[in-house]
């Protein structure tokens, strides 16, 4: 029970810097992404977060940041639909993230269509 307790904070902490914007979205997609990192896929896990529309968690493992700053060598962020974002567990792909004032936009569907970026 202790486990899941931590793997629900842990997962809180990492979600907390990836929130939605609140700017409208053609503001914030009009931005130049501030981080652009190449990174594998290792984990897609159900959200804990109840009421979100974004259904799942994506755990990337850092390999390289191309531009901006990243503090760990993970991130995760919330989407709503792992399959419709064009993510699978094992793959590697590109991450462009802007930075807002609640953490980072990230457009889920940035790899729909791609087989590799």
């Amino acid at each position: 029970m202790m486990r899941i307790g931590l793997i629900l904070s842990l997962s809180l902490i990492f979600i907390a810097g990836c929130k939605t914007s609140e700017e409208p979205v053609t503001s914030v997609m009009s931005k130049k992404p501030n981080l652009v990192f190449v990174g594998t896929v290792v984990s897609i896990e159900a959200s804990p977060l109840l009421r979100s529309s974004a259904k799942y968690i994506v755990t990337f493992n850092v390999e390289k940041v191309e531009s901006g700053k990243l503090g760990g060598k993970t991130f995760s962020f919330p989407v709503h639909n792992p399959a419709q974002s064009g993510l699978q567990v094992g793959r590697r792909y590109v991450v462009r993230a802007t930075k807002t004032e609640k953490g980072y936009y990230i457009d889920q569907y940035q790899w729909a269509n791609r087989s590799r970026n």
